[in-house]
């Protein structure tokens, strides 16, 4: 049996969110995977500082389930700041993520309100564009409020929550150390055997340059670029080995393909 206790959304509702008759099971992880999901359920509601536990109670041969919410107050996405960012404007981040404050407009409001997981899910896109970049050293933090005032106080933060202090809205910070950007020094090659094309020939179908910002992608991208194009010159066989390596800075990249062309195809 399960109930719940401090909750204004009725049972039926809160129980189609557990995930216990999924699993068909009870123990410890489950029913904190169920207070888990109901909790995302009241953040996506507005309510982002509810609290879900729960606890056993038994009634002689039977176990009841009491799941305990302690709602808080409904709190609208306020405001969404960058901090520290540089090489990339506030628009282009904006762009990248999902949340979006509260706005009023004519017919009714957009944005609002956010969850923890979408949140962290905001880091993850944030800092997946850094480093799609070239800033491989890229780090996101995320500070999330009830006012802007109470970002950089956890006690102060903990006791507006405990007292049920008055709230106007979630601040939200994204706090960015971009470190620096990584760039190509430069591109070489290497060929076991002769080389058969034109180094001109190679160096115009790939995308990295000296001075070109680097990522593994894609100098792994050019790296089969490569391939394809002595595949189109008869040299099916050929193989081609990507590797980098730190150059005369921290922040430069030495990019060098091996290319092992093999013989060319016979018709």
């Amino acid at each position: 049996d399960v109930v719940f206790e401090g909750s204004r959304y009725g049972d039926d509702k809160l129980r189609s969110l557990l995930t216990l008759d999924e699993e068909g099971s009870y123990d410890d992880v489950e029913l904190e995977s169920s207070a888990e999901a109901v909790r995302r359920y009241y953040q996506s509601q507005g309510f982002f500082e509810a609290s879900v536990t729960w606890e056993r109670v038994r009634f002689g041969l039977f176990e009841r389930i009491v799941y305990t919410i302690l709602e808080g107050p409904r709190l609208q996405v306020a405001g969404i700041e960058f901090v520290g960012n540089r090489a990339l404007s506030d628009e282009r981040l904006r762009q990248a993520i999902v949340t979006r404050p509260y706005r009023r407009i004519v017919l009714g409001a957009q944005g609002g309100f956010a969850t923890g997981r979408q949140l962290e899910q905001d880091v993850d896109r944030l800092s997946r564009l850094y480093h799609s970049l070239g800033y491989r050293d890229a780090r996101v933090e995320l500070r999330v409020a009830r006012s802007q005032a109470l970002l950089g106080n956890a006690a102060a933060l903990a006791a507006a929550v405990a007292a049920q202090m008055p709230a106007s809205g979630l601040q939200i910070n994204f706090d960015i150390d971009e470190g620096p950007l990584h760039q190509v020094e430069d591109v070489r090659f290497e060929f076991v055997g002769p080389a058969e094309l034109d180094i001109g020939v190679l160096a115009a179908g790939m995308s990295l340059r000296p001075g070109s910002s680097f990522t593994p992608e894609r100098a792994l991208a050019d790296g089969e670029a490569l391939r394809r194009i002595y595949f189109d010159h008869g040299f099916p066989r050929a193989e081609v080995e990507t590797r980098s390596a730190a150059g005369r800075s921290p922040s430069s990249i030495v990019v060098t393909y091996g290319i092992t062309p093999h013989r060319p195809a016979r018709i």
